[in-house]
């Protein structure tokens, strides 16, 4: 939008005013991103906590259902038990 705005071929607003609008957009913009990135980072960090019960109670974070201890090509491992539908893995 601001490539649009001071590209613009037909003079229809003065510099001041383009300069204006610019700033305007720039600064709204600086503040909506740090807005979504605090909102991001509280969303973020609320799954890995949930994310960390569920697997410390033996559950599945993806769909719920037991992580069970499994021997595999390269060591022991813990799976979903809903798997091939849940593909979950947790190195041990």
């Amino acid at each position: 939008m601001i490539w649009a705005i001071s590209h613009y071929k037909t003079p229809v607003l003065d510099e001041v005013t383009i300069d204006w609008i610019i700033k305007t957009i720039q600064q709204n913009h600086t503040v909506a991103n740090r807005e979504n990135l605090k909102r991001h980072k509280y969303n973020a960090k609320a799954q890995q906590y949930k994310s960390r019960n569920l697997i410390s109670q033996g559950f599945c974070p993806r769909c719920g259902g037991q992580l069970i201890l499994r021997q595999g090509k390269f060591g022991s491992f813990y799976g979903c038990s809903n798997f091939p539908k849940c593909k979950f893995i947790l190195n041990s």
